[in-house]
């Protein structure tokens, strides 16, 4: 979003003090605005004006926000030399809420009479024209609408105009695109409540300035959810960011190669039934061989499926990185790292190439991901 400070110009007219006005609050040079207030309460102690001024006044503020971040809302009037007795400014939300705080500089202060929320003057002296600063409530208000009412010194006694803002200036909360993707030959869903985001391999969405955006990653069945970048902080499979710029994060979900009978947890990569699967199959046995007594009670790969997923997955099975898959070395790690073995227990007697422990051990936990719950 183009959060640009820009102008936005309205036309008054000197009729306004003639229009009624009763849900408004008005401005007095007194220094004690009373909110509601008629046009007749404004001319009663305003003293009706005897000269018509040309008006020419703007209300300006930014064409969107961030919460936390204070913007500027300026009065102003086309001819430099124009000074104001009385000032009321406040800003609602869509409801009609007064919302946001003033920081009220000399001479101006906010009004508790109109909500606490509005900033009005604190003396008669006439005043320069000049800019407040608003802050913004929390992220999630969405739209602000401003609504000004300045009573204009025209330097000639009792001459004082009202000038009721005819229109309001809205003013709306900035929205953020959070890019959720992901990542490794896995698959796998991103959540998050209650946006309705549900994401496969890349989605987005908005949300308001600074809200704080929970995502929870859901593998698929023959994937495992390995970790997340790009997140402020994790738990587990839970990433939170915040939404104070435009984000993007990543889950990974590689799939679990060696889950031969496709059991999923809690008995993926079982070295009685996936391990004996591996290592049956490297040696060239199918059917009901291959099978016998080695599958888990949650299997969802018969021995055909089982084998055609095995002949997809065959050259992934180079443990020891020689350019030969074979069960008596690489079938025997494998094996071997589901059993829990590691370092020298891991690799002695079935290492063919000059790969270090550490690095066999890299591979293995490619072909593994996340160990059995």
């Amino acid at each position: 979003m183009n959060f640009r400070f820009q102008a936005v110009r309205f036309i008054l007219s000197a009729l306004a003090v003639t229009v009624g006005l009763c849900a408004e609050s008005l401005a007095f040079s007194t220094g004690s605005p009373t909110c509601p207030v008629t046009p007749t309460t404004m001319a009663s102690n305003e003293g009706a004006a005897s000269v018509l001024s040309p008006g020419g006044w703007t209300l300006t503020a930014p064409v969107g926000y961030n919460a936390g971040s204070t913007l500027s809302v300026a009065i102003a009037n086309t001819n430099p030399g124009k000074q104001f007795r009385g000032i009321l400014l406040w800003a609602t939300n869509a409801s009609g809420t007064p919302v946001g705080v003033w920081t009220a500089p000399s001479g101006y202060a906010a009004a508790p009479v109109c909500g606490g929320a509005s900033l009005t003057h604190t003396s008669s002296a006439a005043k320069n024209q000049r800019s407040f600063t608003f802050s913004p409530p929390v992220a999630g208000t969405g739209t602000i609408t401003f609504r000004a009412v300045v009573t204009e010194e025209c330097g000639l006694g009792n001459c004082r105009t009202a000038y009721v803002f005819p229109n309001a200036i809205s003013v709306v909360e900035s929205l953020y695109t959070l890019t959720v993707s992901r990542s490794d030959d896995g698959t796998g869903t991103v959540i998050h409540n209650p946006s309705g985001l549900n994401c496969g391999a890349v989605c987005t969405a908005d949300f308001v300035a600074n809200q704080s955006v929970t995502l929870l990653a859901l593998p698929a069945q023959n994937s495992v959810f390995t970790g997340w970048t790009g997140c402020d902080s994790v738990a587990a499979d839970e990433c939170t960011v915040s939404m104070n710029v435009v984000r993007g994060v990543v889950a990974a979900f590689p799939e679990a190669k060696m889950d031969a009978d496709g059991s999923g947890l809690p008995t993926r990569y079982q070295p009685a039934t996936d391990g004996v699967l591996v290592l049956r199959y490297l040696f060239g046995l199918r059917g009901t061989a291959l099978t016998s007594s080695s599958l888990a009670g949650g299997a969802t790969r018969n021995a055909s499926q089982i084998a055609t997923y095995l002949d997809a997955r065959v050259l992934a099975m180079d443990a020891d990185g020689d350019g030969v898959v074979r069960a008596t070395s690489d079938g025997m790690l494998i094996l071997r790292y589901m059993l829990g073995l590691r370092g020298a227990a891991l690799i002695a007697g079935a290492n063919q190439s000059v790969l270090t422990g550490p690095q066999i051990e890299a591979r293995l936990a490619i072909l593994m991901p996340q160990s059995a719950q």
